[in-house]
């Protein structure tokens, strides 16, 4: 009789271990910021966000605006084996306008999702040198032609805030795919391009979200 119920016991489907989560927070400074610097709103997100970092649960990022993207895609895929990967992306500037898009790309063309973007006063940035002029402007004044910058359609949401304060000014962002990326545009910050990324509405909305995907306790 025990014989027959080992036999049996052997032969029932276990059922599947739940995958670890991992969290990768990429947090993406502006055109000449420096890390480390007090100055850098981005900079103490990621100082923020670091306080809860935990080795493969939960990891804060800080990048260039311009930093080898592929290479830092590459770094959040070998996290997956094993795990549900997460993907929260908080950017400034060029940070927020190019290196967000182009971080998204590279996870897209590797199959991952961006659950999340949070991003202040996003630049626009053309692809040709000669053309680059077009991130200190708002608007073309005969034709009316607005540079937009174009949300991958791996990305989930995007909240964003931008402020007219100053030259460069955040451009309009732009879903490939609406019925996949809902974009929050929250509308206008009281401070210049320069000190945008410090206004606490703006730290303190990327510090929540970012957390609203820290895995719970194991």
């Amino acid at each position: 009789m025990s014989d027959q119920s080992a036999t049996v016991e052997q032969v029932l489907p276990q059922a599947p271990s739940p995958k670890r989560v991992s969290t990768h927070v990429v947090c993406i400074t502006g055109f000449l910021q420096r890390h480390g610097s007090p100055y850098s709103g981005i900079f103490g997100i990621w100082r923020k966000l670091l306080g809860h970092a935990d080795a493969v649960r939960f990891l804060p990022h800080l990048m260039f605006w311009n930093s080898r993207f592929r290479d830092v895609a590459d770094t959040i895929l070998t996290f997956r084996n094993g795990c549900d990967l997460r993907v929260v992306i908080i950017g400034y500037s060029w940070g927020a306008g190019y290196g967000a898009m182009k971080l998204a790309e590279q996870l897209r063309r590797r199959g991952v999702t961006v659950d999340a973007m949070v991003l202040c006063d996003p630049v626009y940035r053309s692809r040709l040198f000669a053309t680059r002029w077009l991130a200190l402007v708002g608007e073309l004044p005969i034709s009316g032609w607005r540079p937009r910058i174009r949300v991958p359609d791996n990305v989930s949401r995007v909240m964003y805030w931008r402020q007219t304060m100053a030259m460069p000014r955040g451009h309009q962002l732009v879903a490939a795919d609406p019925e996949v990326t809902k974009i929050d545009d929250r509308g206008l910050l009281d401070a210049d391009h320069v000190n945008v990324d410090n206004h606490p509405t703006f730290v303190n909305a990327a510090v929540e979200v970012a957390l609203e995907y820290r895995p719970p306790p194991e």
